[in-house]
């Protein structure tokens, strides 16, 4: 996402004749945030001994990753992935058989608050 300018101008106001009329120029630069960006699941892969593997596309602006998933019809669970180069997690310990839902998004970090990004597509996917 490249970064963008705003400006905002400000006219004087209708002057006495021979009063020069002026405009002042602000330069407000915008800032770059996560939010508003969706992160996409590129694969999710069911792997032997109760695993998922999912796999989604990097987003340039994002600080790590946090995933959601949740047994089909239960509570959402979630893992934090931290790191910009980091764009695949090995889900362990599920259960076996179950059908698993899960998304992904992306996160940044301003001012020592998390900012997210919206939420993937859920993407569902039986345990083997």
């Amino acid at each position: 996402m490249p970064y963008a300018a705003s400006y905002i101008f400000y006219a004087s106001p209708k002057l006495a004749e021979g009063e020069q009329n002026s405009i002042a120029i602000s330069n407000e630069t915008a800032v770059n945030t996560i939010k508003g960006t969706k992160t996409t699941i590129k694969s999710v892969k069911a792997l032997g001994k109760a695993k998922i593997k999912i796999t989604w596309g990097k987003n340039a602006l994002a600080d790590g990753y946090q995933i959601a998933y949740r047994k089909k019809g239960g509570s959402y669970q979630y893992v934090t992935v931290n790191g910009k180069k980091v764009v695949s997690k090995v889900l362990t310990n599920l259960k076996k058989g179950k059908t698993y839902q899960i998304k992904v998004r992306a996160f940044q970090k301003e001012n020592g608050k998390m900012v997210y990004g919206s939420f993937s597509k859920v993407r569902t996917v039986k345990c083997k």
